[in-house]
């Protein structure tokens, strides 16, 4: 229990919470591309999921099919 927190912590939080902070960043990302009247088209979002997913070290993301359709609806 214990050292499964501690882990947690090392790694900078649970791949959950990971993934979590990887849609955060994909959808204020197309937020602000769209405040800018700008398009945002499927290798944007990503684009920018993988950008996101990199910098928090996680590692076996990928921005699949999958994760776009879940991403879109």
């Amino acid at each position: 229990c214990i050292s499964r927190f501690q882990k947690y912590i090392e790694n900078g939080g649970t791949k959950k919470q990971k993934i979590d902070d990887v849609d955060i960043f994909a959808y204020d990302q197309f937020e602000n591309a769209r405040h800018q009247l700008l398009p945002v088209r499927d290798i944007d979002l990503r684009r920018w999921s993988l950008k996101k997913a990199c910098e928090l070290n996680l590692r076996d993301f990928e921005a699949s099919h999958t994760w776009l359709l879940n991403f879109k609806y």
